[in-house]
């Protein structure tokens, strides 16, 4: 069933970065997925040249375009639109895009899908090779490769923010629009660029409010925990006293520390005398 209603929605929720530049890194990345992808050579160009092509088409939501498949088969000179929907199954396969159905509100009938550029794990280790500003990127992360996400549980790890707080509320509270808008809503204004505390903070919340525990609006418990989860605890500071033997006795009394005699000539000779004197009785 589709429940996104093109015309109707705020598209911002549904972008995937913050930034143009955060989504060409993510491009970046990307093509170097696919060019490690195994498929055939024509096919990694043919998966390219869409990406670069809705990379363009995301600057105004980054991440995020809404071009029918018509017009993206004649701008590629293709004869069918299926072809193009065939290309964006074998991207969304490499964990790449997702496509989101969509409807418009006079027929209720399904129009131009939404297709999100989904963030790229990127560690980086020294600057950008800025170029063209395009496919350079110095060093990338060579931890888990994006083909291994095929399961439901990575790809909703891997899911923009949005997507994440959206399909946890549906789980454990039901399809709540408002409140889904209202918790991103909160997120944002905090500038929270932490996902995994921001989901953390959520879940936390949901089960505080599950449980009868709270005795305000889930969203205002949310925004609560979010400060106390960014607060800073306290270092508790040390009551144990510091055992006065195992300081020395000139931190204890530095005024009775002693200052060494002056080797003056005088004090040399009287030195002397007295171990020639106690040298003599000795014998």
């Amino acid at each position: 069933m589709i429940s996104i209603v093109i015309d109707r929605v705020n598209k911002e929720e549904y972008a995937t970065f913050e930034s143009v530049p955060e989504m060409r890194e993510s491009v970046n990345a990307h093509i170097k997925t696919i060019k490690a992808s195994g498929l055939k050579a024509a096919w990694q160009r043919k998966l390219i040249a869409l990406l670069d092509y809705l990379r363009d088409e995301s600057r105004v939501f980054p991440g995020l375009s809404f071009k029918k498949q018509r017009l993206i088969a004649k701008h590629f000179g293709l004869k069918k639109p299926d072809t193009v929907g065939e290309w964006l199954k074998k991207l969304s396969g490499l964990g790449i895009v997702k496509v989101l159905h969509t409807k418009t509100s006079s027929t209720m009938h399904q129009t131009a899908n939404f297709v999100q550029i989904l963030p790229a794990k990127i560690e980086k280790r020294g600057q950008e090779v800025a170029k063209n500003g395009e496919h350079e990127v110095k060093r990338f992360s060579k931890t888990k490769d994006i083909n291994s996400i095929n399961t439901y549980e990575q790809a909703v790890k891997t899911a923009p923010l949005y997507v994440q707080v959206k399909e946890y509320i549906a789980s454990t509270i039901g399809q709540n629009q408002k409140l889904v808008s209202a918790v991103y809503g909160i997120i944002r204004a905090k500038k929270l660029n932490n996902d995994t505390m921001a989901v953390l903070a959520l879940k936390t919340s949901v089960q505080a409010f599950k449980h009868g525990s709270v005795r305000t609006t889930l969203p205002a418990f949310f925004s609560g925990t979010i400060d106390r989860m960014l607060t800073p605890k306290e270092a508790p500071k040390s009551t144990k006293p510091v055992r006065e033997e195992i300081l020395p006795k000139w931190f204890a009394n530095p005024q009775e520390e002693s200052m060494p005699e002056v080797d003056t000539d005088a004090n040399f000779l009287a030195a002397k005398a007295a171990f020639e004197a106690e040298l003599a009785a000795c014998k």
